[in-house]
Parts: C-alpha cells; structure tokens; sequence
C-alpha cells in the first residue's frame, strides 16, 4: 500500500507553487451544441485551458478577479469575457453568420439543460465518494455487485441488461470484450469527476449500447490530497498533481483504498460477518491535453488499476476463492478543425490479466485479454443546412485463456448526417456497418428528429428511432462450461420520444418515453449443475424516466422517476434483475463555507431465479445517505472535512440474490486543495 506519510510529503512539495482555480467555464454553438477543443486565454498572465466533449473548460491557471478572458475556436467569432469567479455559460457564433457575435447568458448554465445531456458532477472534497452514491443521482441508473467490495459492480439503465449499457471515459469505450461488461469497480472512484448519460441517438448505434451509454469524465487537475477512513476498517487516499507549459497541460493521480468487507450480515435467523470479501486497490494515472496549431489539438490519458480482492460467494455457500485482475488502458487523439468542421484520430489500447484461484476446488484460471482500436472521424459535407460525418473503426480483439488463444477482428463504418428541415425542425439519420469475418455483418441505423418551440413551456420534442446489434463475447461463446459457440447475435430497436421544458421559477422538467425490442437476447442461464449462454427472443421493455431538477445559488435538488415494464417470451415472463420502478431525491443545501446533502436510492422487487412453484424475489429497497462537509481557509489551502453517514437507516439490501450488500457505516474524509488565488 502507498505510504500515507509520503503522500503527505509529496503533496506539501508540489502543492505550493502551483495555484489553480476549480471553477468552469462551459461553450456551446447556437445550436446548444457543446463545443470540444475551445481555446480559454487568460489575455494577462498568457495561462490557457481547452473544453472538453462537453464543452466544459477550467478556468486558467492563476486568474485573477476582472481578468480578461479570450474564448476562441476556428471558425467561430472570439469573445472576451470578464472573469468575475463564476462559472461561464457562452454562446460561440459561427463566422459565417451575419449575427450578432455572441450571447453571454451569464453564469446559469442550466438555460441549456434537457434530457439529453443530465449530468452529475462532484463538488470540492467529494471526489472520494463511491461509484453508487454518486452515479446512481442519474435517472434510471442502477448498479449492481454480488454483495460489497470483493466483488465486480456494474451498471444498467432503466432496467435493462447491463450487457446493454456502454460505459466510455472521455469517449473512449471502456467494455470488457470478455465478458461484455465494464466493472467499475476497477475504475478508481477519485479517477471520475463528471458523468452523465447518452439514452438516445446515434451514439447507441455501436454494439452492446443499445440502452444507453454512461459517459465518464477525469478529475478536475489541480493539485490535491485526500485520507478518509471509514467502517469495517475501510481506508482510501489519493494525491493529485498538475502541471502546464505554454504547449501541453498534465495531470497525474495516485492513489490506493483498502477495504475488509467484514461486515454484519443476517440469514436464517443468526448474525455473521462476510469474510474473505475484502477489497485492495492501486492506481495510478496521466491525463494531458496540448495544442499544436489553433485548429490542431492532441490529448489523452492513461489508467493502471491493481485489484486484489477475495471472493466470498452467497451468503449461504461461503468460498475461500480469491481473485487477483490488473487494468491497463491507454487512450490519445489528435484532433484538427477545418472550414467544414472538426475531425479526430483516436488510438486506444486495453490490456487485462486475471487470476482467479480457488484452493477447494484446485481451480487456478488465468485470462489475458488485449484490445486496441483505431478510430477516423471527419466532416466530408458542410452546407448551410446540412453537415455530414464519416468515420471507421478497426479494432482487435486477442484473447489468452488456459492455454488457448482467440482472435477477433472488426471493421464498422458509420455516416452520420445533420439536416436543418426550417429554424425549427431538425433531422440526424445515422447508418453504421459492423464487419467480422466468420462472425457477423450486420448493418444498423437510426433516425432522430427535432422541433424546437419558441413558447415559453416546452423547450424541444425529440424523436429517435435505431436499430441496435451486440456480437457475443468470448466469454459467451468459449467459456468452459456454459460457452455457446452456436449463439445468435442480439438485434433490436427502439423508439423513444423526449420531451425537455423550458426552465422556470420552479426548476427544470424532462421526460423520455421509450420502447425496446430485442431478438436473441443473450442471458446467462442455469443448466443442471453450470450456467450456460442461451439466446432469449421477444424481449420488450417499455416506460418513461422523468427528472426535475430545482438549482440556486444555495440550494440544489434533483428528482427522477423510472417506471418499467420488462419481459421475454410469448408468455411475457418478467426479465430477471429488472425493477419496474427506480427512483432517485437529491437534495444539496450549501451556507457559507458548510454544505449538507441527502441522498435517497429506491429499487423496486426484482426476479432473481425462475423457480416452481414461485420466482425468487430480491425485495425493494430504499437507501439513504448523507454528507456534511465544512470548508476551512488557510494561507495558501483550503481544508474540506466532510462525514458521511451512508445507509443510514441501516437497510438490509441485495443487488444480486444472496450476496447481501452493507448495512449502516460512517466515512470520514479530509481533503486538501491549493487555494484559489485572485
């Protein structure tokens, strides 16, 4: 484990020359569209910064109250903006326009919120909160584990298969092309600072998203140090640093967490503790960006994650199993505007090695697996009322597994084109190609159209209509026992209609209504004394997701709403592990240099296992949580405390039958940040 004491050294070291400021400053184009790789000057001190895919910039380094900022992208109109310590929402004008240059509405960048784009972010001092407290804030989203630390956490989204939502970091795709899934657990919790989430368009077009993507952003760099200490002896710390020149911005983290996951758990009337569930994690990580010519840019990150866990199985059948899975990912772009538009070339690379060892049963499994794709993107038509995108993707898959070896290799090509039918109404058809030989070629579109209002009530109603694919994983096909090497790919399609209100006095309101079918749905499903891959048909999943949210200056809440109704089979049996209700209240109240906020997760019953004469049912639950943190003003730091009380009415829950997840716990955090200096 990293030593807290040189953390500590460390981070006095190269804390005190570097100043950095938190706050952001978010771009978009007249379309609401938000605008990646616009240059931020700070026309004083020369200190500069680039947003994000979200159009999300940091303030530069060393800005100063009524400091000059330049916002510049080729082939829009500059701005200068005073630097008044708030966030910034601009507005950038094309060149081509003969419009009036630009239109700041000040610093509420909510007037751009709607279905698409709901998003979470952590404030100050919160960057240690676990994956579930935080992404589940997001509507319809659901995270599941086999019961606390030692065990994989995935993600699914309105209750669909968590086969079906895809999970990207700054627009890298991180899925396991093993098992079809991304464990979050691997991705250390510090590492993330944003997320938000993609139910709809051509994104979805890719194969395994065909319920939505989970997109991820890194940590904010500036320069830090966080020590939380919690029950059931869990501990975690991380250090960051940053770095700029007047070329290349960097960022490093590190950091590890330690977590017994011994604690108290009931069944058959007696109370135990889970053992052999424990939980120890390094990382370590490097995200740069940099600028090469005003409309040439290049950026990336890297990730190397050690897991070393135990494996303490159902509740009722404990192992002495343990598993060891190491992470390694790497992922740059470069990208170039041109009159027509913004082009990219992306290179990611994804290695995984896994030990799996259970001594009862003289199992010692060890698995390999290695990806890397390479990704064009670039405009090929720009008029006034259209824009047109190619792109191509080539990606290998290899795969080392208990002395056998597999290859596969893929080929997709996509073409997306933007129309603009009058002022109010748009239309984005996509159509995508996906090519493997000896495995699959499959052609998949989607068709998404606008209208925007100009009353003072509904904002804009969106239709989208895709069709969807998902090739089985190596798993899947060649796991011994239960692979299928005779499965079906997975088809689909979906319908949705998203509503998004204009903000008002009372807040924010969005509605999605959504319809899915899937053919050949892969499940994982018991056969004798093993699990086996089957294929499922007629799978339908309907429902609608609200959120309303409600922000000022001092007080934020957010409300989402899912309600679902899943199931398979001429029969309409119900899909197993999906609730027909999710819901999520968020509620942040900040005074002063104080700020509380409660947290309220509700899973509704779910089928664990077609039985006879009954299913086997997973209770509803409802998990609450809540954080206090004080904000402290040194010379040159500013010291955040905060105390969490996480489930607090100490609720025995499962996400997955019988691994029951913790009951009641307390963390304490302290983090350290360089002080903003003006």
């Amino acid at each position: 484990m990293i030593n807290n004491r040189f953390i500590g050294f460390t981070l006095v070291l190269s804390i005190l020359p570097y100043y950095l400021i938190a706050d952001n400053l978010s771009v978009h184009n007249k379309n609401k569209k938000p605008l990646e790789f616009v240059y931020i000057l700070n026309t004083t001190n020369k200190y500069w910064s680039i947003s994000d895919h979200n159009g999300i910039a940091p303030i530069p380094k060393n800005t100063k109250l009524n400091d000059t900022l330049k916002i510049q992208r080729y082939g829009y109109n500059s701005v200068l903006k005073i630097y008044k310590n708030k966030e910034i929402f601009i507005i950038l004008e094309d060149l081509l326009i003969n419009l009036p240059l630009i239109n700041v509405t000040g610093s509420d960048s909510n007037n751009i919120s709607n279905f698409h784009k709901i998003n979470v972010k952590k404030k100050p001092g919160y960057e240690s909160i676990s994956h579930k407290e935080y992404l589940e804030r997001l509507p319809g989203v659901q995270l599941r584990s086999l019961g606390g630390p030692g065990s994989i956490t995935t993600i699914s989204l309105n209750g669909g298969p968590t086969s079906q939502t895809k999970v990207q970091v700054n627009g890298f795709d991180l899925t396991n092309m093993q098992t079809g899934v991304t464990d979050l657990s691997q991705i250390p919790n510090a590492f993330i600072n944003k997320a938000r989430i993609s139910p709809t368009g051509s994104d979805l077009l890719s194969s395994g998203s065909q319920n939505g993507i989970l997109e991820l952003s890194l940590w904010n760099p500036i320069n830090s140090f966080s020590l939380s200490k919690g029950s059931f002896n869990k501990t975690a710390s991380h250090i960051q640093h940053s770095w700029s020149t007047k070329l290349l911005k960097t960022s490093i983290i590190i950091g590890s967490q330690k977590d017994p996951g011994e604690y108290k758990v009931s069944w058959r009337g007696k109370s135990f503790k889970r053992k052999n569930n424990n939980f120890d994690q390094l990382y370590g990580s490097l995200q740069f960006n940099g600028i090469i010519k005003p409309n040439l840019f290049f950026k990336g990150f890297s990730l190397i994650t050690k897991q070393n866990r135990g494996v303490p199985g159902q509740v009722w059948s404990p192992l002495e199993a343990s598993h060891i899975d190491n992470l390694n990912i790497f992922g740059s772009n470069i990208n170039w505007i041109s009159r027509i538009g913004q082009g990219s070339l992306k290179y990611i690379y994804r290695m995984s090695k896994d030990i799996y060892i259970n001594p009862v049963y003289n199992i010692k499994s060890q698995n390999c697996l290695k990806s890397s794709s390479l990704i064009f993107s670039n405009p090929i038509l720009k008029t006034k009322k259209s824009f047109m995108r190619f792109s191509s993707k080539i990606q290998n898959q290899f795969l080392s597994s208990e002395n056998k070896t597999y290859e596969k290799r893929f080929l997709t090509g996509t073409l997306d084109l933007h129309y603009s039918l009058t002022k109010n109404i748009s239309i984005l058809p996509s159509i995508q190609n996906n090519y493997s030989k000896k495995f699959f070629n499959n052609m998949t579109y989607s068709l998404v159209s606008n209208y925007d209002f100009d009353n003072q009530i509904i904002k804009q109603i969106s239709y989208s209509y895709s069709s969807h694919f998902r090739h089985p994983t190596f798993n899947d096909l060649y796991w011994n026992p239960g692979g299928n090497a005779s499965l079906e790919p997975e088809t689909g399609k979906n319908n949705s209609i998203s509503i998004a209100m204009n903000p008002t006095s009372f807040g924010v309101v969005d509605f999605i209504f959504f319809n899915s079918k899937t053919n050949n749905l892969i499940q994982w499903l018991p056969v004798q004394s093993y699990w086996q891959a089957k294929n499922i048909n007629n799978v339908k999943r309907y429902g609608t997701t609200g959120n309303f949210s409600f922000n000022t200056s001092s007080f934020n809440s957010r409300i989402s709403l899912t309600f679902v109704k899943s199931s398979f089979g001429d029969d309409n049996r119900l899909i197993r592990y999906s609730p027909k209700n999710i819901a999520t209240i968020y509620l942040e109240k900040i005074t002063n240099d104080w700020m509380f906020s409660a947290n309220i997760h509700y899973t509704d019953s779910m089928i664990s296992m077609y039985s006879y004469p009954k299913d086997n049912i997973i209770p509803p639950s409802s998990i609450t949580s809540f954080n206090t943190s004080k904000t402290y003003s040194l010379k040159n730091i500013e010291l955040i405390g905060m105390v969490s009380l996480l489930n607090a009415f100490d609720t025995q829950y499962e996400t997955s039958k019988g691994y029951p997840e913790p009951g009641r716990s307390i963390r304490m955090t302290l983090t350290l940040n360089q002080k903003r200096k003006y």
